[in-house]
């Protein structure tokens, strides 16, 4: 229950915590722009989905300084939480773990390589698989 409470409240965090003189900032200032701290490895770059029966599904997607999450019709985009927020990496040719602070409450999100097509996502729940698309 804290995880979906923690899912939720980074989904609701980005709507509330920008204001105009900080999008102002990112206007004039090139490097606030393309200095993200979110740099995953290439090999986990691009779409991975696990589909949770029905019509539901998850998705990762990562590219050069954001991470997004999707599900069934939802997308949460990571970049301001990890630039505003507490962020910290680590990455090796094959795993992938990055954890994100926001209020007191952090969440540590762990990606196995198992196949250049297959990864393993570790939520502290257990595994859950997803496929590059």
């Amino acid at each position: 229950m804290k995880k979906l409470l923690f899912t939720l409240s980074l989904a609701v965090l980005p709507l509330f915590s920008c204001s105009s003189s900080d999008n102002d900032e990112q206007t004039t200032n090139p490097t606030t722009i393309n200095n993200s701290k979110i740099n995953p490895p290439s090999w986990i770059m691009g779409k991975w989905t696990s589909y949770l029966g029905g019509t539901a599904y998850q998705s990762y997607t990562f590219s050069n300084g954001d991470i997004v999450m999707s599900m069934s019709g939802y997308s949460q985009s990571y970049k301001y939480i990890a630039d505003n927020g507490g962020y910290s990496q680590t990455s090796s040719d094959t795993e992938f773990t990055f954890t994100l602070a926001n209020g007191g409450v952090s969440q540590t999100f762990k990606f196995k390589k198992v196949t250049a097509t297959k990864l393993n996502f570790d939520n502290g729940n257990g595994i859950t698989e997803f496929i590059k698309e």
